[in-house]
């Protein structure tokens, strides 16, 4: 996936069926966390981290979701 010809890292999520109230979002150690934009293609959800938010020097990043399971947990 590209923007303006800037690449961009991609990555699909995939919650337990059932599970409700997620949150989403991305950390870099030297920037700290961020939302996480969430897009659908193809009828599957992905995030995005577009280049503006991506910090070149670091060569990873954690992303975290949370959600409620279908049993409320």
């Amino acid at each position: 996936m590209s923007s303006d010809g800037i690449v961009l890292d991609k990555f699909s999520i995939t919650l337990p069926e059932g599970a409700t109230d997620a949150l989403y979002g991305y950390e870099f150690e030297q920037m700290g966390a961020s939302d996480l934009t969430l897009i659908t293609e193809n009828g599957e959800l992905y995030g995005v981290v577009s280049a503006e938010n991506h910090d070149l020097s670091e060569t990873s990043f954690k992303v975290w979701v949370s959600a409620k399971t279908a049993d409320g947990r």
